[in-house]
């Protein structure tokens, strides 16, 4: 979560360039409205991300504690 924040802060309200391999995938001539959008679109799918990791966690315990019970009753 702190990569969004580094963007808001440094390029939106400072004036530092993107980071560079984010520079490499944007074009380099991007308004502060733009730099902004991306900064929350990024808090989005980093957020996105965790909740689909912790999704798959849940789903890797509940199948590998059911079918432990099943192994232990048969």
């Amino acid at each position: 979560m702190p990569l969004p924040l580094k963007i808001a802060v440094d390029s939106v309200l400072g004036h530092q360039p993107l980071p560079r391999w984010l520079a490499l995938l944007v074009p380099s001539v991007l308004s502060h409205t733009a730099c902004l959008l991306l900064a929350a679109g990024l808090l989005v799918f980093i957020a996105l991300l965790s909740s689909l990791q912790l999704l798959a966690s849940w789903l890797l315990q509940t199948y590998t504690g059911e079918r432990l019970v099943h192994e232990l009753r048969g």
